[in-house]
């Protein structure tokens, strides 16, 4: 977590993997945790890795994002502007006007922040339904 920027902080709670992306410059701690992504590709890899069919499922949680895409601590450190093995592409599709934000979740301390983004109602993003959506 502590730099350089671009780079992969693997860690391990409570017996599963979770994946950050380091943010400023290095001896500097600051991350974006990766909590969710929409599964486009590769989904029965996934459900094989997760167990489950459930598409909305796969990768809903930052556990089981780690655990679809298999990303371990082993690509802690990673770069992940290299395009390789794991990697963080340009976005598809304009989706800027959907992006809100919203507190923390899963968290102790600073809970009442607002640095919780993700794409309004989409059924891809974890936490409960209310958490979900910001109605």
């Amino acid at each position: 977590m502590f730099g350089p920027a671009g780079r992969a902080y693997i860690y391990t709670i409570h017996a599963r993997q979770c994946m950050n992306v380091v943010t400023e410059r290095q001896g500097v701690g600051s991350a974006v945790l990766i909590r969710a992504v929409e599964p486009l590709t590769g989904v029965s890899m996934m459900q094989q890795r997760r167990g489950t069919v459930q598409s909305n499922e796969l990768c809903r949680g930052p556990a089981r994002l780690c655990e679809a895409f298999q990303i371990g601590r082993d690509l802690d450190g990673w770069d992940l502007g290299l395009g390789k093995r794991l990697w963080i592409a340009d976005v598809l599709r304009d989706v800027s006007a959907n992006i809100v934000r919203s507190p923390r979740i899963g968290v102790t301390s600073a809970t009442d922040l607002p640095l919780r983004f993700f794409l309004h109602h989409n059924r891809f993003v974890s936490g409960t339904r209310k958490q979900r959506s910001i109605d």
